[in-house]
């Protein structure tokens, strides 16, 4: 019994954790700009915020790496604060976000990425 309990107390996050309105909530509260394709983002990062081998393990809803692993977060809303303070970094003030997003990011495969982005129904 006292193994099940921990097993659940470490997958706590997964079973009880945030819900795509919650998410969403925080991410227009926090002023991000283009909210629905963050919101997009974070879907398609967390397999739709049900991955369990993911960034999510780590609070990490978008998926954010160092180049040698994932960043780790308290919280998934310090991850969106991230994700922020990184758009405001990048300087993202206007106009079409999937081409910022492929200007900006910086990761090779960006323009299939965006692709998959806006497959995604919300």
């Amino acid at each position: 019994m006292k193994n099940i309990l921990i097993i659940l107390l470490l997958q706590a996050p997964f079973i009880f954790g945030q819900t795509s309105e919650q998410v969403y909530k925080y991410i227009v509260k926090s002023g991000i700009k283009k909210p629905k394709i963050v919101m997009k983002q974070i879907l398609l990062e967390t397999g739709h915020l049900s991955c369990y081998k993911c960034s999510m393990r780590y609070n990490n809803l978008l998926g954010f790496y160092n180049g040698k692993r994932y960043l780790r977060f308290d919280t998934w809303q310090e991850s969106i604060d991230f994700y922020k303070g990184w758009q405001d970094r990048k300087g993202y003030v206007t106009g079409n976000y999937y081409d910022f997003l492929i200007n900006k990011w910086g990761a090779p495969d960006m323009v299939g990425y965006v692709e998959k982005l806006k497959d995604i129904e919300l």
